[in-house]
């Protein structure tokens, strides 16, 4: 019958959409799961050869005898250093940028010539700056800020700012009296009566921390009468111990 096609019923809808809109969603969400384990996966690596890289970089520094430092330590600073600013490359801390920073303005003090230490307090700065802005509590990046700024600017209002700051952050930290008492000493005739009765309690702090130190710091600035004042404002025993060993 010729027409018997045209009256058939047409076979039932097969609804391909719902299905290919599940599997579509399936393997989006499959494809979204591999990309983000494959972005956290990148993430372990890179945080690992970071902290590798930071680890022999702070190894180098810590080898390293300061006190008998002097230009053959040049190289491990180099050293160690450049493998700490890999270690950015692959995951940034503010760690690493103020311990170069430090390094880098610790060496320019063993410098024989201001040219010398020119390119390594450019260094320091720089590293300095960029710890502060990661970390900008950090007391330490701000007491060896304040160092470089004075060997750069001398008694400068941000010498004062970078040494006031980091005094309000951790007013007592025993790794940190003894550098803001050298800087604040060499800077103190222009310092105002706020800022030298801060220093003035720096100056005692670590007069009951270390006296020894003290009295280094007080012959290499050739501040005795300042210190001396700032220690008789607390007590006669700091004093006395002061006094006996200056004259041993």
């Amino acid at each position: 019958m010729a027409g018997a096609g045209l009256t058939e019923s047409p076979p039932a809808e097969s609804k391909p959409a719902p299905s290919q809109r599940v599997s579509f969603l399936r393997y989006a969400s499959v494809a979204g799961t591999l990309i983000l384990g494959g972005a956290l996966c990148f993430g372990g690596v890179a945080q690992f050869v970071g902290g590798v890289l930071q680890a022999r970089g702070d190894a180098g520094l810590r080898a390293i005898d300061w006190d008998n430092a002097g230009i053959p330590a040049t190289p491990a600073v180099a050293r160690a250093t450049a493998a700490l600013a890999e270690a950015d490359n692959w995951w940034p801390a503010s760690i690493n940028a103020y311990n170069r920073g430090a390094a880098e303005a610790q060496l320019a003090t063993e410098s024989e010539t201001a040219a010398a230490a020119r390119p390594l307090l450019d260094a320091a700065m720089r590293d300095l700056k960029q710890a502060l802005e990661q970390n900008p509590a950090n007391a330490a990046s701000w007491a060896w800020l304040s160092y470089v700024l004075f060997a750069e600017q001398g008694s400068s209002p941000a010498t004062i700012d970078a040494l006031s700051m980091s005094i309000e952050l951790a007013r007592f930290d025993p790794t940190l009296l003894a550098m803001r008492c050298e800087v604040g000493l060499f800077i103190y005739p222009a310092l105002d009566a706020q800022h030298r009765a801060v220093l003035d309690d720096q100056i005692r702090l670590l007069g009951r921390h270390s006296i020894r130190d003290l009295v280094d710091i007080a012959r290499l600035t050739r501040s005795l009468n300042t210190v001396i004042d700032a220690l008789l404002a607390g007590d006669n025993q700091t004093v006395i111990r002061f006094m006996n060993l200056l004259q041993s």
